[in-house]
């Protein structure tokens, strides 16, 4: 009969081609980190240019703090790059990132000399290889190291051209939980063209 179309045959599911979209693929944002924020040369004397270095990842807004001595904070567009600047006095830039709800920063301490320099050294007695013994000059006033040496094979450390003033010398690594330096640290005044020692030496509590 006309009008009425004739049926169109039923074909199995398993031959019915089928295509599966696979998931989506969603980016998820770099996570913030600061890779590396140095100041090169750290040491200077007063009138020298010291430049900046700076690598973030994953950061919506960057800006370094400088400080009122040594230039104006701002805000940085670049993810990685470098900037100079020729403080007059002892400073601590810090470099600022915030991006997903979180804020991170990086100290890079610089010194300037005003007052001559000194050496420091000294002795570990005792040290092994295995400690791993690295030892670290600090401002009394600061958490971040100015400089650090490792051991040489007699177990000796030396820092030169340290600028005046008061330090404390600190040694780390990865000592047993019976042994410790002694003593764990030392404080050295540092006066112009002075020589100073800090010696120290591996200490057991066993026995």
């Amino acid at each position: 009969m006309k009008g009425f179309p004739l049926p169109l045959p039923l074909l199995p599911l398993s031959l019915i081609p089928f295509i599966w979209p696979g998931p989506l693929a969603l980016e998820s944002p770099a996570p913030l980190r600061i890779h590396s924020f140095t100041a090169t040369p750290a040491v200077i004397r007063k009138g020298e240019e010291v430049v900046l270095r700076w690598r973030v990842s994953g950061a919506e807004h960057i800006w370094l703090s400088i400080g009122p001595t040594l230039d104006a904070s701002r805000c940085i567009e670049q993810e990685s790059g470098e900037l100079r600047v020729t403080p007059s006095v002892d400073g601590t830039p810090t470099l600022h990132a915030y991006g997903q709800g979180t804020h991170v920063f990086q100290e890079a301490p610089i010194q300037v000399e005003v007052g001559g320099f000194c050496a420091i050294s000294g002795e570990v007695a005792r040290d092994k290889k295995e400690y791993g013994t690295s030892v670290g000059l600090y401002r009394l006033d600061s958490k971040t190291p100015t400089q650090t040496a490792t051991l040489d094979s007699l177990g000796r450390y030396s820092f030169s051209r340290v600028p005046v003033g008061d330090y404390r010398v600190v040694l780390t690594g990865r000592y047993p939980s019976s042994v410790m330096p002694a003593p764990r640290s030392a404080n050295i005044q540092c006066s112009p063209n002075g020589s100073h020692r800090a010696d120290f030496r591996i200490a057991s509590t066993e026995g």
